[in-house]
């Protein structure tokens, strides 16, 4: 079990800061005598604002209403939406190389997420293979085949649709264990297409 808090200060004017905090919890389930592991994984993270934004009202000219008279109703529903916006935090994102891994980078997002994973990993016998790369160097000890399967939603409350509404995503992912670094690639699949994750680390 993993607990995280972290700060994010606003970049703008109209945007709020806010706490993150996040809980993450791993469970690992060896299979077949060591050579297939199941990897569980469920993650929260919400936020909390600590400063609203400011935003400022626009108000049109009567030049501006002459040439368009619906001028004041858009400004106005901008307006809205920025003020909703400038009182919102932000928990962590779904999509891309982590979470969701069959959509965008950063695909899904609001003040709360809610994300849990399956994860089959089928090991290899260990060889022995000298190499010396730019980003690694060392010996290659391990191959790893994985299947995963991810669903992940996003909502503004704790609500009802915080425990639906789900997004799912599915693949398989290759790993190369080496004395000094690890080469992940992932494939995955979404009902919005495919994506490809390339990270010389652990998701989880």
């Amino acid at each position: 079990m993993k607990i995280d808090r972290w700060q994010w200060p606003n970049r703008t004017p109209q945007e709020s800061s806010w706490y993150q905090y996040d809980l993450e919890m791993t469970g690992y389930i060896p299979l077949i005598n060591m050579k297939l592991i199941s990897v569980v994984n469920q993650y929260f993270s919400t936020s909390k604002v600590i400063k609203y934004g400011k935003v400022t009202k626009y108000n049109c000219t009567d030049q501006q209403l002459l040439l368009y008279p619906k001028c004041q109703q858009i400004v106005d529903e901008a307006y809205q939406r920025d003020l909703i916006e400038s009182k919102k935090g932000r928990a962590t994102a779904l999509g891309g190389f982590e979470r969701l891994r069959g959509y965008p980078e950063g695909r899904f997002y609001d003040e709360n997420t809610n994300f849990r994973a399956i994860e089959l990993r089928y090991y290899f016998d260990p060889v022995d293979i000298n190499f010396d790369v730019i980003l690694a160097k060392g010996f290659l000890a391990e191959f790893q085949l994985a299947g995963f399967y991810e669903q992940g939603t996003v909502s503004p409350d704790l609500g009802e649709d915080f425990w639906r509404n789900f997004r799912n995503s599915y693949g398989f992912g290759l790993r190369f264990i080496t004395g000094s670094a690890v080469a992940r690639f992932d494939f995955g699949f979404s009902d919005e297409g495919s994506a490809v994750s390339i990270w010389w680390d652990y998701p989880f």
